[in-house]
């Protein structure tokens, strides 16, 4: 994914600036005011440093509030939450160790002279987007089972069988990253070895393998998995309408329940093919075609600022769409100041109207003193 600055740089040459040169002083002297240019730095380069910064601020900032929230509750303490712990720590690592070095600080730092940053940092980014979207499958299989096995689940999800799929799917990304540093591009730590898949049938091989991993499976299992959700949602509201005729089970009910999960499934599988499909197509379009022209690489440009972002939002998607976290979150919004203020008015109204002016308690009164307890 990486590939589109050498591709664009080789083949665009004067048309786009994907792989700007490092900054240069203009040692231009002017005998007028004696005075030193300052250097010119590119635009490109202004605009990378810019995008990517609050890219990786704004995915260190959600991420970093999601894992202090679980940390914070031992309620959260869960098989679930772990998993979505673990997927908050691999896209904080990718946002410090990719997105800053590798597209913000790349041409500033000038690390293209630094054989091991140059052949190192695009692994880098893709060793960290597999184990992101592995969390993403992991974490919509956990709800699989959960839904589909709701009475063995807190059985069978154990914190020692969470630590080991969460191993596996830190481990299985880096054998394969690891694997092409020692087979087709042999990393000597002298010289920059990046991949060339419009020149080497590997490379090409490789990076078509590698892209059905990254996104194609993931999307795969999404839609897999909260389709049948939804199916299994379906087909309990239809038994619980037969077999209890009351008004929980309700044509109507049934309806705003299988809205309810049809929406959850379109927010989530919806976005996550929002930020990475137009970036995947595009890009792989690139080694269709003989010739990168300059409205091609704007455009890839473009799609890979939301596709890198999807890390960020990430968070904000499971948080809504997790009870247990959206209702810790909700406690954060002075909802219960809210609800004190109207059981307030419910008790002076009632103490108005009761007689001898007796004192009443209420269930709000109840309800706040637990709370408060």
């Amino acid at each position: 994914m990486d590939r589109l600055n050498w591709t664009a740089t080789h083949q665009l040459n004067n048309h786009t600036d994907m792989t700007v040169t490092p900054p240069t002083w203009n040692n231009n002297y002017t005998s007028s005011n004696a005075t030193l240019a300052v250097p010119m730095i590119p635009r490109a380069v202004i605009e990378k440093l810019i995008t990517y910064s609050i890219i990786s601020a704004i995915t260190i900032t959600t991420n970093g509030l999601l894992i202090l929230l679980i940390a914070m509750h031992r309620t959260l303490h869960n098989v679930s939450n772990a998993m979505i712990t673990s997927m908050s720590v691999a896209a904080i690592c990718y946002s410090l160790t990719y997105l800053l070095p590798r597209w913000a600080l790349y041409q500033i730092l000038q690390l293209r002279r630094n054989p091991a940053a140059c052949t190192l940092l695009p692994l880098i980014g893709i060793l960290f987007i597999l184990i992101l979207n592995s969390h993403i499958c992991l974490v919509s299989f956990d709800r699989y089972v959960s839904v589909t096995h709701p009475f063995s689940y807190n059985r069978r999800a154990t914190t020692r069988l969470a630590a080991l799929l969460i191993a596996i799917i830190w481990l299985l990304p880096m054998l394969a990253i690891f694997i092409p540093l020692v087979t087709f591009l042999k990393f000597s730590g002298n010289e920059c070895v990046q991949l060339r898949p419009t020149v080497v049938v590997e490379h090409r091989v490789y990076l078509i393998l590698l892209f059905t991993t990254l996104f194609f499976i993931p999307l795969a299992v999404l839609v897999f998995v909260y389709g049948r959700i939804l199916i299994i949602v379906n087909d309990h509201t239809r038994r619980q309408q037969y077999f209890h005729q009351g008004p929980s089970s309700t044509p109507a009910h049934a309806i705003v329940r299988n809205i309810k999960a049809l929406r959850s499934m379109a927010i989530i599988v919806g976005v996550f093919i929002l930020f990475w499909l137009p970036y995947v197509i595009t890009f792989l379009s690139l080694y269709l075609s003989t010739k990168i022209t300059l409205l091609q690489a704007t455009v890839v440009r473009i799609c890979q600022y939301f596709a890198f972002s999807y890390p960020a939002v990430s968070p904000l998607i499971y948080i809504s769409f997790t009870a247990d976290l959206r209702g810790h979150v909700l406690k954060y919004f002075r909802f219960r100041d809210i609800k004190r203020e109207h059981c307030i008015t419910i008790d002076s109204t009632l103490r108005a109207y009761s007689d001898y002016n007796m004192p009443v308690v209420t269930d709000c009164q109840v309800k706040l003193t637990k709370s408060i307890k």
